[in-house]
């Protein structure tokens, strides 16, 4: 890609106003300004670049349009300057162009909004990432209208509006009747509600499988205990049993960690393991339900 122009002059004038007192027109400072974004070849960002580079032609002065050029070229970067390396532009409507071409949506708009209308979230899929989708199809349908369309903000609180409401019906079930009891009304308010949400879900499933684990351990305790009750001619019972590591001395052995004598020991170390487990759990509670929770 070729250009014509030098930036040399972008800090030559010495006013601090944004019009050259001299020549009655923008300085290219000013201009240069007005792009403050690189451009790297993200379609989700093609078309705020190029609006943003057209306000900038708009008030540049005709003897300003290659140095400006030279600077729009220097703002784009990465897989885009690669697409653009042998391509000869001399104008920014050919450069416009050329984005367009390589970096707007292939999808019409009707078809965009088929997207928004039935997307909903998956399984597996966090709150975050079904808000970023949702997200990013509203930005897809919004570059797809007409620059010069009459009605576009109407139609874009519109088009929130809607994003809003397929987000909070069509979240997760536990989620979405949360949100819909909450007075909601911006997708990001939705957002950190649902996230706060998940996460206080996802803690009470963690307690809920912490307690089911302690019901398991206590149930099999207990089949020892009536074991031992029915036969008390046993002196001593292995808890935990590990493989010795001299396999070649002993293939078939094992190593006694843990072993109680009595029916009454059995007792306290299932109460204590009891004990400790509810402790945790209690623990875990207070971290989780500590701060009281908007509903």
């Amino acid at each position: 890609m070729s250009s014509h122009g030098s930036l040399e002059s972008l800090n030559a004038e010495p006013s601090n106003s944004n019009m050259n007192a001299a020549t009655n027109f923008f300085k290219l400072s000013f201009l240069c300004s007005l792009i403050p974004h690189i451009f790297d070849g993200n379609r989700l960002r093609v078309h705020e670049f190029i609006s943003n580079c057209d306000n900038a032609f708009k008030f540049a002065h005709p003897s300003q349009e290659q140095p400006l050029l030279a600077y729009v070229i220097s703002k784009i970067s990465g897989n885009a300057k690669a697409q653009l390396r042998d391509k000869l532009v001399n104008t920014w409507v050919q450069l416009r162009e050329l984005l367009l071409q390589l970096y707007a949506d292939k999808k019409h708009y009707t078809m965009l909004m088929e997207e928004l209308n039935t997307i909903k979230q998956q399984t597996q899929e966090s709150v975050l990432s079904f808000h970023n989708n949702i997200e990013q199809i509203y930005t897809r349908i919004i570059n797809s209208l007409p620059a010069n369309s009459s009605d576009i903000r109407g139609r874009s609180e519109t088009l929130r509006e809607l994003a809003l409401q397929r987000f909070i019906f069509h979240s997760k079930p536990d989620i979405s009747r949360f949100l819909r009891s909450k007075d909601i009304s911006t997708l990001p308010d939705a957002r950190n509600a649902a996230s706060d949400e998940e996460r206080a879900l996802n803690m009470r499933k963690i307690i809920f499988q912490k307690q089911k684990n302690i019901a398991v351990i206590v149930n099999v305790i207990l089949i020892i205990l009536q074991n031992v009750s029915k036969n008390r001619a046993f002196n001593s019972i292995t808890l935990f049993q590990i493989p010795t590591t001299d396999d070649e001395e002993k293939p078939n052995s094992v190593e006694k960690l843990c072993t109680v004598s009595t029916l009454e020991n059995l007792k306290a170390i299932t109460t204590l393991s009891v004990v400790m487990n509810l402790q945790l759990i209690h623990t875990n509670q207070k971290k989780s339900f500590g701060v009281p929770r908007g509903r």
